[in-house]
């Protein structure tokens, strides 16, 4: 009985997230994970779906297809932002309840797919990480515009940031970006992968490009406004690189075997980013390790620009 009601509350939680919001022709829904809060989209048209990210857990991936196949349409395809397995994991169980579909990104993203997925199943996840992967089989290129379900949308990829690769997709009728990991609302955002630099180059293009956009989905925290959420996150992420910046130039800070800060230097960064962060969430890693990583991260990549 504890099982069925807590599978109850689950799938109450995901409707929730899930009411749709009107953009013309066409829906936006969202489902939001109940642990590392990854957000997947799909688009709904008269005619189709179109799914952006896939989340990480079979269980996850199961119940946001219930809710696409409530609708009784077909999948014209689905796009994946970024090569990391919370926004791929999933593929291979939406194909189990929906049917194949087109799996569209970039080439550089798609090579990340496989070498993530293994590093995946070493984690601990068991059964609810699938253990077959999915890959991309329709690649497209940087600027590619495809028409999927009666809907337009363009891909644009902008390189290494949040993870090694990663695409916006961009509806122009709406002005609406789907940014993946390339923003990530009311959240600490990730350097663990040591882009930090191109994190921020990044926030400032889609400043650039997509100042008038209407919204941007991330793939973590809530839709907002490019106003509201891209210069507090370029802050954000200066400010991290501040603190190592410092502590690294500091005598006595660095690990004897120069692998990376000693455990009292990261835990003085730590304490000053959750000082200045309080409100940002850490997707139930625990802020103290999450934020580890971006110290580790980001000391790999300033020693190797000195």
């Amino acid at each position: 009985m504890r099982m069925r009601l807590k599978d109850i509350a689950v799938m109450l939680v995901a409707c929730t997230v899930a009411v749709p919001a009107w953009a013309g022709d066409f829906k936006v829904h969202r489902y939001v994970a109940e642990k590392w809060n990854t957000n997947s989209y799909w688009l709904e048209s008269d005619s189709g779906i179109v799914v952006i990210d896939a989340q990480l857990f079979r269980s996850d991936a199961k119940l946001m297809a219930t809710m696409i196949k409530s609708t009784g349409k077909p999948v014209a395809g689905a796009f994946i932002t970024h090569a990391h397995g919370d926004h791929f994991g999933g593929l291979n169980a939406l194909f189990e309840e929906l049917g194949s579909f087109p799996v569209i990104t970039t080439q550089k993203t798609a090579d990340g797919f496989k070498p993530t997925h293994e590093s995946y199943l070493t984690y601990g996840f068991g059964d609810d990480f699938d253990k077959k992967l999915v890959e991309a089989d329709r690649i497209v290129e940087d600027g590619a515009k495809l028409n999927l379900a009666g809907i337009d949308l363009m891909v644009d990829e902008i390189g290494a940031g949040e993870s090694e690769n990663s695409i916006l997709i961009y509806q122009p009728d709406r002005k609406i970006l789907f940014t993946g990991d390339a923003t990530m609302h009311s959240a600490h955002f990730y350097l663990g992968e040591g882009f930090s630099e191109g994190a921020l180059a990044q926030h400032r293009h889609i400043q650039k490009t997509y100042g008038d956009a209407k919204l941007l989905y991330p793939g973590h925290g809530d839709p907002a406004t490019p106003r509201s959420v891209l210069a507090s996150e370029i802050e954000y992420i200066t400010f991290q690189q501040s603190l190592v910046k410092e502590a690294l130039n500091m005598p006595g800070n660095m690990k004897e075997d120069g692998t990376g800060l000693k455990d009292d230097a990261v835990k003085k960064i730590v304490a000053a980013i959750l000082a200045r962060y309080p409100h940002l969430g850490d997707y139930d890693i625990g802020a103290e390790t999450f934020l580890g990583w971006n110290v580790s991260g980001l000391v790999r990549e300033l020693k190797t620009a000195d």
